[in-house]
C-alpha cells in the first residue's frame, strides 16, 4: 500500500510492505482530538462515559482545537432546536508544558452531559514528568512501548484543566 501524505507542506510517500488485513493503519494529523466510543448495537445504549477522548500531542504544533457533539439521539433537528451539548477542546503548548482545556456548552434541559470520561494522551518522543487536572497532580501508567496513558476524566462545572510537563 502506498499514500501521498502531506507532512508540514511537504508532499512523502508512506509504503507499507507488510499489511496484516486485521490491522489496518491508520494516520491521524498532529494536535488533534479523537472522541471513541466503546462499540455498541445502538444509540439507545450510547453513554458518554463509555466514550475515550484520544488526543495526539505533537511539540510542533503550538495550539489546535477539536470539539465533541452530542446529542440525545432521538429529538428531530436537535441542533436547530439548541438541544445538543459540545465539548470544546484546546490544546497549547508553552515551553515544555502542555494545556488542554475542555469547555462545555450544555443542553438547554439535559446538562449532566460530559461529566466523566477517559482521556488519552498519545506522544511520540518522551513520556511525561508531571500530569495535573485543575491544579492537582494526578499519578499515570505510561504505556512506553505503546507511548501512551490515559486517566480518568471528569468536567464537573464548565471548564477543566489539565496539564501535562514534558
Amino acid at each position: 500500500m502506498q499514500s501521498d501524505a502531506d507532512s508540514k507542506g511537504e508532499k512523502q510517500t508512506i509504503s507499507l510492505q507488510k499489511i496484516d488485513l486485521s490491522h489496518i493503519p491508520v494516520f491521524v494529523k498532529a494536535g488533534s482530538f479523537v472522541p471513541m466510543s466503546k462499540t455498541i448495537q445502538s444509540t439507545e445504549a450510547y453513554q458518554s462515559k463509555n466514550v475515550n477522548v484520544h488526543y495526539y500531542f505533537d511539540a510542533s504544533v503550538k495550539n489546535s482545537q477539536g470539539q465533541w457533539y452530542e446529542d440525545d439521539g432521538t429529538t428531530t433537528n436537535a441542533f436547530e432546536k439548541g438541544y445538543y451539548s459540545l465539548l470544546k477542546m484546546s490544546s497549547s503548548i508553552k515551553k515544555s508544558t502542555s494545556t488542554i482545556t475542555f469547555q462545555k456548552e450544555p443542553m438547554k434541559e439535559q446538562n449532566k452531559t460530559f461529566s466523566s470520561f477517559e482521556f488519552t494522551v498519545h506522544f511520540s518522543e518522551n513520556a511525561p514528568k508531571k500530569v495535573s487536572v485543575d491544579g492537582k497532580n494526578v499519578d499515570i501508567k505510561v504505556n512506553n512501548e505503546k507511548k501512551y496513558f490515559t486517566i480518568p476524566l471528569s468536567v464537573l462545572g464548565n471548564t477543566t484543566n489539565v496539564k501535562i510537563q514534558w
